[in-house]
């Protein structure tokens, strides 16, 4: 008889669990993310020689919502879709080598990173930027600066 009560109240409070949520799992956060280059930048292109690093400064996210807390949880990095390695200590900075045998052109430098915001669903941002790899130093246009270049993030629904 025991067993009996103890699956009643088992059955009992199966439907309670229904109920807990911990937020609206589409409500994804909406952030801005600033990748501070230490390369020159020039147009929206991040220029590097072959054979040089590219080197990012750090990553910063703001909230573009209301005053709640946002963070990155890490930051990795791809260059036409080559991972390249993860910055897991904010600022997220990072030195790669781009090696010599890269062809020279415009390749896409992308960098992706879960964010995590009060009363939001996680989410994971993705943000690209135009690399420009050229043969020597001689070939970065004069106006380039190192600079920051900053972007939206921007989300993928993955159906499961």
């Amino acid at each position: 008889m025991k067993k009996s009560h103890l699956l009643a109240l088992i059955l009992l409070f199966l439907p309670a669990l229904a109920l807990v949520s911990c937020s609206d799992d589409n409500d994804l956060p909406k952030v801005g993310i600033t990748v501070d280059f230490k390369n020159p930048v020039v147009n929206d292109t991040v220029y590097a020689v072959a054979g040089d690093s590219l080197v990012v400064n750090g990553v910063t996210v703001k909230n573009l919502e209301n005053d709640k807390a946002v963070a990155l949880t890490q930051v990795s990095y791809y260059i036409d879709g080559f991972y390249l390695g993860t910055a897991v200590i904010p600022p997220y900075d990072a030195s790669v080598l781009v090696p010599e045998g890269t062809r020279v052109g415009r390749h896409i430098l992308e960098l992706t990173a879960p964010v995590l915001m009060v009363d939001k669903a996680p989410a994971d941002a993705v943000l690209g930027f135009y690399l420009k790899v050229v043969e020597s130093e001689d070939d970065i246009p004069d106006e380039a600066n190192p600079s920051t270049l900053s972007g939206t993030a921007s989300y993928s629904d993955v159906k499961k």
